[in-house]
């Protein structure tokens, strides 16, 4: 399973040096098109929780890959959204 990358907080959230965990999922529609990469805080992500598209729409997670293939290019997991 990939670990979680440390990335530096925005400076003017938070003093110098500080850092938190976060994971990459890849965001698929129902369709399977990709939607994007994106960020989160969270270790995992359920079906029925929320995420973020990159255009910021806040969407319901309907399916979670992360076997082999749904981890493909170094994500936590491949999460299929309703979109629509």
């Amino acid at each position: 399973m990939p670990t979680l990358r440390l990335r530096q907080r925005d400076s003017r959230a938070s003093p110098p040096g500080i850092v938190r965990e976060v994971a990459s999922y890849r965001l698929i529609d129902m369709a399977g098109s990709e939607l994007g990469i994106v960020e989160d805080t969270r270790e995992t992500i359920d079906i029925g929780e929320t995420v973020a598209l990159p255009d910021g729409r806040q969407v319901s997670v309907v399916d979670v890959y992360d076997d082999e293939f749904g981890q493909e290019g170094g994500v936590v997991a491949t999460l299929a959204v309703d979109d629509g």
